[in-house]
């Protein structure tokens, strides 16, 4: 096992205590989406895009953002689990 000198060590522990972005290695949150939603929902909502730990989805009616502001909370604390903290949040929109 290579030893590893402790001021890079402590730059990536820092790095990962203050969410500077990490690579996203395998992660696909339009498939995690996909998975998470029913078919219904899915067929009317849609990952925008990723930023900063944030998921920002987007629903083609009011009806649909309703019923996802209904569940938001159980989807972030999945999102968190499934991605190891990577998206933290999400963010909803017409």
């Amino acid at each position: 096992m290579e030893t590893e000198r402790i001021d890079r060590v402590l730059k990536r522990v820092v790095a990962g205590i203050a969410g500077e972005e990490r690579p996203a290695v395998g992660l696909d949150v339009e498939t995690l989406w996909s998975r998470m939603v029913d078919d219904r929902l899915r067929a009317h909502t849609y990952v925008n895009r990723v930023d900063r730990g944030c998921a920002f989805i987007r629903a083609d009616s009011a009806i649909y953002l309703q019923q996802l502001h209904l569940n938001k909370t159980k989807w972030e604390k999945e999102f968190r689990k499934i991605t190891g903290g990577r998206v933290r949040r999400i963010d909803l929109s017409l």
